[in-house]
């Protein structure tokens, strides 16, 4: 064999197997390119399916939520309208007399009573739903009225007509307090149960 012919031979045969290495490295690194994708995709797909699950225990726990703080609302909140209501009305009854009934007077006070329970009981909703501050503030002004009657029922019984026509005034200026404060109050508690006020407003 002449030395042209090895050299063409050994030609041919160094580009076969370079161009077999090539093939095997080209098809080796696809492989594993391949490989590394499909296992991050499968990776990115359970993240996602984690994510889709996280998000719907998410949403279910807030459509519960939500749900019962609708429930309370409807349950709860029409009964504080109604303590509004009737500490204004027997406010007005008061102010706009002559003496105080103690009947009338103990019905005030327990009243009262009850609106503060009532808000305290649900102060987390109350706050959600911004009405705790007007409702407490409401809450004081119908215990300063109170104390101001009890006061002036102790000038009436000491015959102490001037303390008591300043007690009196001062009752009146509570009561007006109560009657700018009950406004708010209604319309929100009204708006949130969808009920509007009804003829005890009048």
């Amino acid at each position: 064999m002449s030395l042209a012919a090895t050299v063409l031979i050994a030609i041919l045969t160094s580009g076969a197997v370079s161009t077999l290495i090539t093939f095997v490295l080209k098809t080796y690194f696809e492989n594993k390119i391949r490989h590394s994708f499909d296992l991050k995709l499968q990776e990115h797909r359970h993240q996602y399916e984690i994510d889709i699950e996280r998000l719907k225990a998410d949403l279910q726990t807030r459509t519960n939520t939500e749900h019962e703080l609708s429930t309370r609302r409807l349950t709860e909140y029409p009964k504080l309208v109604t303590l509004v209501y009737r500490i204004r009305n027997m406010s007005r009854e008061i102010a706009s007399g002559g003496n105080v009934s103690p009947t009338l007077k103990d019905e005030l006070t327990s009243r009262i009573g009850e609106l503060e329970n009532g808000l305290y009981d649900f102060r987390i909703d109350l706050q959600r739903d911004h009405l705790f501050p007007p409702i407490h503030l409401f809450k004081n002004t119908a215990k300063n009225f109170s104390m101001l009657l009890t006061d002036l029922s102790f000038f009436h019984d000491q015959k102490q007509e001037r303390e008591a026509q300043d007690l009196a005034d001062r009752v009146r200026a509570s009561y007006e307090d109560i009657e700018r404060q009950h406004v708010s109050i209604i319309e929100g508690l009204s708006h949130l149960t969808s009920s509007p006020p009804d003829a005890k407003s009048n």
